[in-house]
């Protein structure tokens, strides 16, 4: 394995990074002082304020739906055609900065779906906000997307403001509408600021008092899908000839919007909108601020097979010359696990995990033994540990999170520690076709795992 290592070292050092975006945090709220573009400038005089809703009548739609395989919703979205020509423009120095201010009362966070969205070389584009203690950007010509549509990660509080620098040379180039503004009506973030835990049930365990996971935990993602206000998990897997290409593993009832079983051509297509987020873990603060995720837009739909609630999708862009993050290896020979850990995002909370000290067993969901079954001795999963990996005992994938046929609304997740992934081995050949298993196996036979050994 050493030589391995060896080899990787030298692939990330030829590499570029494309794609990505940072979202970090600010204890000592200065983060707009980080955009140097916006130097002297302290707020937008434009403004739109979202509309007021009522949010129990949400929290009861999302109490009534939790036996349902659905993914997790956290926020309230609002469709608006705000573009360039609505905002504020502000001449600085080798260039002009747009800047335009939002609003929604009480939210826990605020992000955006872009459309028509294009920055010309040397564009920057950043949102924080109103207490400075969170910053999202640079986002720039490197994360435009071929459909001109973005996701932005959460920004925490109910005021944030959005900056664009324009260089002179390419002023009037940039391009940009925000197609739907974001209420978070469920509390995904605050508590990350200060490095506790957030949303997810007390008896879940925080992936950063298990370093001997950290190479696992950093191929591990939530995933905000095309509306802008639902959440899965999913995780990259590595393929047979170690190509690094961006293989995401989730589950299918993510895709399936209708619930129908089956996958439309324009359920693919929103897929292929989707946002990772990557990193999202409990932290401890050591200087002046903390990445708290780091993103990527787009990806193409590759595979899914509902009978295992297997997806399989390929990011647009690969993580692979940054060393924070790792492929996953995988297990089809469908040998059942003597022991088991799986790693997610419940609830949206930053990354947990989860262990099972036993045997698997087999369960049926929908078909005969397609999923495998497990009892946690030690945390839990929740909404939005969807598509999650499940390891075994050598630290393979071999399944992906499906939930709880039997979930009790009525009783605390935290009293409830049975999880059923659908099998790996079983979504391989699926139905035998090339949306319904794995790509070419010849690309992805054999498993490889990155790790110190």
């Amino acid at each position: 394995m050493k030589k391995l290592i060896i080899i990787l070292i030298g692939f990330f050092n030829i590499m570029f990074i494309y794609g990505q975006v940072e979202s970090r945090v600010f204890p000592n709220k200065d983060a707009l002082s980080k955009i140097s573009k916006a130097k002297g400038i302290n707020k937008s005089p434009k403004k739109e304020k979202m509309p007021k809703f009522n949010k129990q009548t949400l929290l009861d739609e999302d109490e009534a739906n939790k036996g349902f395989d659905i993914p997790f919703r956290f926020g309230k979205g609002f469709d608006t055609n705000i573009t360039l020509s609505d905002g504020e423009w502000t001449d600085v120095e080798n260039g002009r900065l747009w800047s335009m201010e939002f609003e929604s009362d009480s939210a826990y966070s605020i992000n955006f779906v872009f459309n028509d969205f294009y920055l010309p070389e040397g564009a920057e584009l950043y949102i924080t906000n109103k207490d400075e203690t969170m910053l999202y950007g640079p986002v720039t010509s490197k994360q435009n997307t071929e459909n001109g549509f973005f996701l932005t990660d959460l920004v925490q509080g109910d005021n944030v403001t959005i900056y664009l620098f324009e260089p002179a040379d390419k002023q009037g180039l940039a391009k940009l509408t925000v197609k739907r503004v974001v209420h978070a009506y469920r509390n995904l973030c605050s508590n990350f600021i200060h490095g506790n835990s957030g949303n997810s049930g007390i008896c879940n365990n925080d992936i950063d008092s298990f370093p001997e996971w950290d190479l696992e935990s950093d191929a591990v993602a939530l995933v905000l899908l095309q509306g802008g206000n639902e959440l899965c998990s999913g995780s990259l897997l590595m393929t047979a000839d170690q190509s690094f290409r961006p293989f995401f593993l989730t589950a299918f009832h993510c895709i399936d919007a209708d619930l129908n079983g089956s996958l439309s051509n324009t359920e693919k297509s929103d897929a292929q909108n989707w946002m990772f987020k990557f990193q999202y873990k409990r932290s401890t603060y050591t200087g002046n601020s903390q990445t708290s995720g780091i993103t990527y837009n787009g990806a193409a739909f590759r595979a899914a097979w509902n009978n295992s609630d297997f997806a399989l999708m390929e990011m647009n862009n690969s993580p692979a010359s940054d060393t924070r993050f790792s492929w996953l290896g995988w297990d089809r020979s469908g040998n059942t696990p003597t022991s088991g850990t799986g790693i997610h995002h419940p609830s949206g909370d930053v990354m947990k995990i989860s262990f099972e000290e036993d045997s698997f067993q087999v369960s049926s969901w929908g078909s005969t033994n397609n999923h495998w079954l497990l009892n946690f001795n030690s945390g839990v999963v929740e909404h939005c540990s969807s598509g999650s990996p499940i390891f075994n005992q050598d630290r393979r994938v071999v399944g992906q999170l499906h939930g709880n046929q039997n979930y009790n609304p009525n009783i605390s997740y935290c009293s409830q520690t049975r999880a059923e992934y659908g099998r790996f081995n079983l979504s391989w050949t699926g139905g035998g076709t090339n949306d319904t298993f794995n790509i070419t196996q010849s690309r992805f036979r054999r498993s490889f795992h990155r790790n110190n050994e």
